[in-house]
């Protein structure tokens, strides 16, 4: 398979996308170890998508050990390379772990919220305890102050 005969993307999870069309090219082509793949932006004209979406399906390509980038020379087929994307990297597996991540999010969240609120209110009272230790004086007019309303 040449670069022309892979797919545009359509929306979606781009990036899974853009891995499996990448990935179809290497492997579908039958490209020998140390071939070299297009440049980022041949792939990016032909997939229709940005430079860092192409970027990041290559970064998922490499950790799955398929390609590998030469850095100022290009991207090549890995030698004892993988021939499949784990399912985790698949668009159908990452469009079903949406609403699963949404509700981690929804658990998680205003906790850590309110973690952060404590450690705020915690850090307030040590920095002014801090200063009331270092001058007691300067609390004298607050307290009267506030006794005053």
């Amino acid at each position: 398979m040449a670069i022309h005969q892979l797919k545009r993307i359509q929306k979606g999870n781009v990036i899974a996308q853009a891995a499996q069309e990448i990935r179809r090219l290497v492997i579908g082509n039958g490209m020998p170890e140390g071939a070299k793949l297009p440049s980022e932006h041949a792939l990016c004209a032909r997939l229709g998508v940005s430079r860092s979406s192409v970027r990041e399906a290559l970064r998922v390509l490499e950790a799955v050990g398929l390609v590998e980038k030469a850095q100022g020379k290009g991207v090549f087929v890995r030698r004892n390379r993988v021939a499949y994307v784990p399912q985790r990297y698949r668009p159908e597996a990452i469009q079903e772990a949406g609403p699963i991540a949404l509700q981690m999010r929804m658990a998680l969240e205003p906790r850590c919220a309110e973690l952060a609120r404590d450690r705020f209110y915690f850090t307030l009272v040590e920095t002014t305890t801090d200063a009331i230790e270092e001058d007691p004086h300067s609390v004298r007019g607050l307290e009267q102050q506030n006794c005053r309303r």
